[in-house]
């Protein structure tokens, strides 16, 4: 063996209890998980007391920007994160316009942090992926984002997309699809898509479905109008046949405490009439938002 990780608590992400045991690792790729005392490794990590797991997947994450101002991330590998998933809710920077570009940095900036070293040259989305290839602490998962191609094709209008309008949008999510996407996010929360229209939702969702990618949705509303907000969502992943990933599932206002057993509920109905769904939900209190 290369390495023999030895005596860890290895909790392997299946669900069944963890157990003490040796993980070994050869060319880079774990061959064996067991009890390994008698074989020898170049090297030995003592892992007593330790947990071992894989790496965390971050299903929601805004680290577009920070990767490539910071490609160490320690922020993130520290907490066992190997794989960050964005862009979410909407918000990124490709694929998109000349013009486009200038409007979501402007726009956006604010959220996405310091951007000190990056170069902002990029358009398509195998450009911007390009830029993480090879040079960034974890793997990245992308999701073209709503957002950059609205503005991409009808800048900030308050208005409902016009179906020639509709069908540029879908053909940039299809391109990012085939350049590297896993799926598509959206952001009914934000302006501009939340202009957008039904049509127009459901035809950048299928656009997204067609090459196998599921959409990601920062709902409309988190608070008292939250299941109206789920129903829209399930909605959009039926008729267009995108799998639905709920953005940080969530009750806002102290009005609606007490009612996660009530929106549970209403998640475990719609999986079981056989909407293809899953959510995230982050571990504390407070957010933020633009």
């Amino acid at each position: 063996m290369d390495v023999i990780i030895r005596g860890g608590l290895v909790v392997d992400g299946s669900g069944s209890p963890g157990s003490i045991a040796d993980v070994g690792i050869r060319g880079g790729r774990i061959v064996d998980i067991g009890e390994l005392s008698g074989v020898e490794s170049a090297e030995s990590v003592d892992a007593t007391g330790c947990v071992v797991s894989p790496g965390f997947i971050d299903i929601h994450t805004h680290a577009d920007i920070a990767l490539l101002a910071r490609p160490t991330h320690e922020p993130k590998v520290l907490q066992g994160v190997t794989t960050e998933v964005f862009s979410n809710c909407g918000l990124g920077f490709a694929p998109v316009s000349d013009k486009g570009l200038a409007v979501q940095k402007d726009y956006l900036l604010g959220l996405f942090g310091d951007d000190t070293g990056v170069r902002w040259d990029w358009r398509r989305v195998s450009e911007f992926l390009e830029l993480y290839e090879g040079r960034v602490a974890t793997n990245v998962a992308y999701l073209v984002p709503h957002g950059s191609v609205r503005v991409s094709v009808m800048g900030m209008d308050d208005r409902a997309a016009t179906p020639d309008e509709v069908r540029q949008m879908s053909d940039l999510v299809r391109e990012g699809m085939d350049d590297g996407a896993w799926g598509l996010s959206t952001g009914l929360w934000y302006a501009p898509m939340s202009y957008a229209s039904v049509e127009e939702n459901t035809a950048v969702c299928r656009a997204a479905a067609e090459r196998g990618g599921f959409f990601a949705i920062h709902m409309r509303d988190y608070g008292d109008n939250i299941l109206d907000s789920l129903n829209e969502s399930y909605r959009l992943s039926l008729d267009s046949g995108a799998p639905l990933q709920v953005s940080h599932l969530q009750i806002g206002g102290k009005q609606n405490w007490g009612r996660a057993d009530e929106v549970l509920r209403h998640l475990e109905s719609a999986h079981a009439s056989g909407v293809d769904l899953a959510y995230d939900s982050y571990p504390y209190t407070a957010g933020s938002t633009l």
